[in-house]
């Protein structure tokens, strides 16, 4: 068996990897550090800031990532729809914003 996180093969009967402390068991990986399952989910839900700039610039990535994964991963799902609604709400300013500068001047 290898380690999910950093590959390394895990000895024989073992659930800990020795190069980075991972704890696996069977399908279920837990991150050290924490100490139960619904710790380690609350640990992995954390939104990329990447993708939250390429949920604000392409709104459709932040809305489709909403609707196939709120149930899985819900406040990293949260973060990336909101950021595509604000996206979406900036291109529908901005030009707007342009717009009424250019008839003022």
């Amino acid at each position: 068996m290898f380690c999910r996180k950093c590959g390394t093969e895990l000895p024989e009967g073992k659930f800990t990897c020795p190069s980075c402390g991972n704890f696996e068991k069977g399908n279920t990986v837990f991150i050290s550090g924490a100490a139960t399952y619904n710790e380690t989910a609350k640990l992995l839900d954390v939104p990329n800031v990447l993708l939250l700039v390429l949920a604000f610039l392409v709104p459709l990535f932040g809305i489709i990532y909403y609707f196939a994964r709120v149930s899985v991963f819900p406040t990293r799902a949260r973060a990336y729809g909101i950021a595509s609604l604000i996206g979406v709400a900036a291109m529908v300013v901005a030009p707007l914003i342009v717009i009424i500068l250019v008839m003022i001047l």
